[in-house]
């Protein structure tokens, strides 16, 4: 089993091969170009890894500048929470823990540093029922469902959490602010709806303007 002394912060000459890592399972974590890759790093406030690159957790909290639909979900009902973005660990790693340290490396920094929710997303469409039931072992719970945007259409996904504290403590965003994140959601639908044959890069600026006018 993997210790929390094998596992480090990311650096950046281990960007080239975690990139390679993450594009490698592209279809469950999304394609990154080495740019992209790059700034969400830098956005993280947790990115580790272990090893020669044999995995990587990437978290991010409620006050990062990240265009993502999921993010924005969570961002429209929780004041403070972290973000599980993306974990990845290599076929040749697999068996010996180390999704599990991380998570529990993540859950100790963020305790730490007062957060009281993680959150991640887990796909319905494709079905992950591995993922499903890692989270379930973590003590993750369902905190509701969501049809969100992605480079290649939408993806129906279920969003976890793990309480970090009592429920009393976890403050919810206002009502104004779920309001104009819902009204942003249902334009994103529109303009989907209204150009289905939209090429992927306007499609995407157009959602990531929205989400930045809503989250702005």
């Amino acid at each position: 089993m993997t210790s929390a002394a094998q596992l480090r912060q990311v650096c950046s000459g281990d960007l080239p091969a975690l990139l390679a890592l993450n594009n490698q399972h592209a279809a469950a974590l999304s394609w990154l170009e080495p740019a992209s890759f790059a700034s969400l790093i830098e956005k993280a406030c947790f990115a580790r890894t272990s090893g020669d690159a044999e995995a990587l957790l990437i978290a991010l909290d409620q006050d990062a500048a990240y265009d993502n639909p999921n993010f924005a979900w969570l961002s429209a009902r929780f004041e403070r929470f972290v973000y599980i973005d993306r974990v990845v660990v290599a076929e040749h790693a697999q068996g010996r823990g180390l999704a599990g340290a991380l998570y529990e490396m993540l859950k100790r920094e963020a305790g730490a540093a007062g957060q009281m929710r993680l959150a991640c997303e887990i796909n319905l469409a494709p079905p992950n029922p591995g993922s499903v039931a890692f989270h379930r072992r973590l003590g993750f719970e369902q905190i509701g469902q969501a049809t969100c945007p992605t480079a290649s259409g939408w993806v129906t996904s279920l969003a976890r959490c793990e309480r970090l504290g009592p429920p009393h403590t976890l403050p919810l965003r206002n009502s104004d602010t779920t309001a104009r994140i819902r009204n942003t959601t249902k334009q994103i639908h529109a303009t989907l709806d209204a150009a289905p044959a939209m090429p992927l890069k306007p499609r995407n600026a157009a959602i990531s303007a929205m989400t930045k006018k809503t989250m702005a």
